[in-house]
């Protein structure tokens, strides 16, 4: 159940890296809010800064290269960048992450067992040793692990791609978290079975009312499983609104030839794509960095940042195209 409570608040967030050839500007003033219970959608191109955001969230942002230059991230109404050492300790308590690729997120080393316990540990670390195997084995069945107790004595690399993914979501779930960050889940997977895990996803998330950001490539995914959805673009969200009026309705340019450029699955033909490529982050555009490849760009658009327009049913979007249209969407 989705409460007015918000979990989760990105405010002006600006996160760049120091490479040999500069400084990538990447978080360019991001703003994102996640409620109580909520699922939200993070969706763009590859390379728009989806993952930097995330992992800025979970704080475990590589510090160098990368640094936060400015804003806030507020979890459950305290700022996780004021203090280091307690916003830490409060993400590692209310914030669980799953990763694109299960092979590099899981030490091939070690038995499932030992991973599962290791986390089990690090939230009880008097747990009884029956209690905890209770646990993971409970843990693997609800993500529908076939053979459980065979698979807590296996090694990561023994698994399939599908068993190891579904090892990372149990992991995930054991902690009792208030928001889970999924980053594309099911990248490294078969088609075949990369909607079998996302409905997975989506109804363990639904039946323990945890909060949710789902990045993902799987736009008909996200369009089922999200309340709401932000639609970035180089750094800077483009739009945001309930999915279902967002995907039937599309403000921004840059949203819409995103979901021009999906392909059908009628086959009505292919679509060229947007024209360009995103800007390079060591020189990004003085104004809206999608301006140098919008067809409805104006000279404004290339000096100076637009601003978040709210418009009604509770719709965000940052063009200029909508700066008369305050109040009504046209």
């Amino acid at each position: 159940m989705v409460t007015e409570t918000r979990l989760l608040e990105v405010e002006n967030l600006h996160v760049f890296y120091e490479v040999y050839e500069g400084v990538l500007k990447v978080l360019n003033g991001t703003n994102l809010y996640v409620r109580r219970g909520e699922k939200v959608g993070l969706i763009g191109e590859a390379g728009c800064g989806k993952t930097t955001m995330l992992k800025g969230i979970a704080r475990i942002l590589p510090m160098p290269p990368a640094q936060i230059g400015d804003g806030r991230i507020c979890f459950k109404g305290k700022d996780i960048l004021d203090d280091e050492k307690e916003g830490v300790r409060m993400v590692r308590k209310g914030v669980s992450m799953i990763f694109q690729d299960p092979t590099a997120s899981l030490n091939p080393t070690l038995t499932v067992r030992t991973l599962m316990s290791d986390v089990l540990k690090s939230e009880d670390p008097h747990m009884p040793k029956a209690k905890r195997n209770a646990s993971m084995i409970e843990a693997l069945e609800r993500v529908a692990m076939p053979s459980a107790q065979r698979v807590l004595d296996s090694y990561s690399i023994q698994l399939s791609g599908g068993m190891r993914q579904r090892v990372c979501i149990a992991m995930a779930l054991l902690k009792d978290v208030d928001l889970l960050l999924a980053d594309e889940p099911t990248t490294s997977l078969d088609v075949t079975i990369e909607e079998q895990i996302l409905d997975l996803l989506n109804d363990l998330v639904a039946r323990s009312q945890k909060s949710m950001i789902l990045v993902s490539h799987a736009l008909g995914s996200v369009r089922k499983m999200t309340d709401r959805v932000y639609v970035m673009y180089a750094g800077d969200i483009a739009e945001s609104g309930p999915t279902k009026d967002v995907f039937e309705r599309p403000l921004h340019p840059y949203t819409r030839g995103l979901f021009e450029a999906t392909p059908k699955l009628t086959g009505a033909g292919v679509s060229d794509g947007i024209a360009g490529e995103i800007p390079s982050y060591l020189e990004p555009p003085e104004g809206c960095r999608f301006s140098p490849r919008c067809p409805k760009g104006m000279q404004v658009c290339l000096e100076k940042k637009p601003p978040i327009f709210a418009l009604n049913n509770r719709r965000e979007v940052a063009c200029y195209l909508y700066a008369s249209n305050v109040g009504s969407i046209s």
